[in-house]
């Protein structure tokens, strides 16, 4: 997963092109249907807070803001 989407509560991150660390995370995933489960709610809730409509609103105005910021103080 991309880290800017999943943490360690979320999800198993591995690095790119590490396919033994691959593998260990699938049989972990494969095995363990209690962490599938849970990663899975917690991912669900951390995309919603973090990508809904509202936040993404909410950043959008903070950046315009900063924006205008910058803007005004220019020489």
């Amino acid at each position: 997963g991309l880290k800017e989407v999943v943490d360690s509560e979320s999800g198993i991150l591995v690095e790119p092109g590490d396919t033994e660390d691959m593998k260990q995370a699938l049989y972990k995933l494969i095995s363990d249907k209690k962490l599938r489960i849970s990663l899975g709610e917690i991912g669900q809730k951390r995309a919603f807070e973090k990508f809904s409509v509202r936040s993404m609103l909410e950043k959008t105005e903070e950046l315009y803001k900063d924006m205008l910021k910058n803007e005004q103080g220019a020489p």
